[in-house]
């Protein structure tokens, strides 16, 4: 396949009444022509010399700065070509605008990073928002990124700069990490970045990640909240909401979409069989156990709805919710819908209860997952570890 291109200047020979005229770059794929108009800034006729590297007279003013431009818009397209025949990619005239018009500056990786995620279909909200900071970490590093600057030394020095300036423990260095991975490999799939100056290729930066420190609510804090005098109001409903995720270990969301049709009741009281909606496993969960988990089943009951709990808010609002209510009663931790769950995993460990039966429990589909969920207090030392009841409640 044949491939060629050369900057024209006025190239439809037109004529109008200010005198200035586009420089087009004219691409030729085997005899078939098209042409770019890379932008440059307009020339009289008598300033176009049309030599190469020169193709602006020197007399112009800013002969230098044209040229210069040009140049390098014509070595970003050479590079593109010569990259996807080595690649055995065929070239069209769609791929060399999507590569000429999408890129900004050829040679700038932050561009085309700002690209990618503008173009990011069909990712979860949560996905778009690691990807923007992940963008915004990148660009205080370093705004001007060559493609050429890539390697395993870069690397570095952004892991550094995420630890050490932005002050990020390495769970969220990974998470980026993964982000920036994902983007240089889809540079490469595009054409801009060659299988071998991927910096991910031969990479070798290790990421320590430390396993989280679970917050979770002791016997006293959760009664604090569940003895708040807060009336008839919306407040009062978010903490019944948040009671009986801490007796059930359910998510928000799962409580979201708990309907009737999962509560069973035998002769010691109400359970409920289901699956988590974040991984379709199975849990089991005695509420019976728990005489206000069954009491805020009967008064939020509905006769025309489907939902256990119809009237619910968004994460966002709950949490915030959950902070006031955390405040009022006195618990210095910070408090969210992911507590209650940590708090009833503890509830159970913390009486002895073995961790294959907690995994059903949580709907965990490793035993190892539990064990994340548990931490030994001076609570649990000074306890005796016997028959597991809740008589605290």
């Amino acid at each position: 396949m044949g491939v060629t291109f050369k900057p024209v200047f006025n190239r439809l020979n037109t004529k109008n009444k200010s005198g200035l005229y586009s420089i087009h770059v004219r691409v030729t794929i085997d005899r078939e022509t098209n042409y770019i108009n890379p932008k440059l800034v307009k020339i009289e006729s008598r300033y176009w010399a049309g030599r190469q590297n020169k193709w602006v007279k020197e007399s112009h003013p800013n002969s230098y700065e044209i040229n210069s431009l040009l140049q390098r818009k014509l070595g970003e397209l050479d590079t593109f070509i010569v990259r996807n025949k080595i690649m055995g990619r065929p070239i069209s005239f769609t791929a060399i605008n999507d590569f000429y018009f999408k890129q900004g500056d050829g040679t700038i990786f932050n561009e085309y990073v700002s690209d990618y995620i503008r173009n990011l279909k069909g990712m979860a909200l949560n996905t778009l928002k690691v990807y923007g900071t992940f963008q915004k970490h990148l660009n205080r590093f370093n705004p001007k990124i060559k493609f050429s600057d890539l390697s395993e030394n870069l690397l570095n020095e952004f892991k550094e700069y995420l630890q050490s300036e932005a002050g990020l423990k390495g769970g969220a260095t990974k998470k980026y990490f993964d982000k920036l991975k994902v983007i240089c490999k889809d540079a490469v799939k595009q054409g801009y970045l060659e299988v071998n100056r991927n910096p991910f290729y031969y990479s070798d930066v290790k990421i320590k990640v430390e396993k989280p420190r679970r917050t979770y609510l002791e016997i006293e804090e959760i009664r604090s909240i569940a003895n708040l005098e807060l009336g008839e109001t919306p407040l009062s409903k978010h903490r019944d909401h948040f009671l009986f995720m801490v007796f059930t270990g359910l998510y928000y969301k799962d409580l979201k979409n708990l309907t009737k049709m999962d509560l069973n009741r035998n002769k010691l009281g109400t359970y409920i069989i289901g699956n988590r909606i974040k991984n379709e496993n199975a849990f089991i969960i005695p509420v019976y156990k728990f005489p206000i988990a069954e009491g805020i089943i009967t008064k939020y009951a509905s006769e025309v709805s489907h939902l256990v709990f119809p009237d619910t808010i968004s994460d966002q609002k709950f949490n915030e919710h959950l902070k006031t209510l955390a405040a009022m009663a006195g618990v210095g931790k910070t408090v969210t819908n992911k507590v209650a769950r940590h708090s009833y995993a503890q509830l159970w460990m913390s009486k002895g209860a073995e961790r294959q039966f907690v995994s059903k429990l949580l709907g965990h589909t490793e035993e190892d997952t539990t064990q994340e969920y548990y931490n030994i207090s001076i609570h649990d030392v000074e306890r005796k570890l016997s028959a597991i009841t809740f008589d605290e409640f």
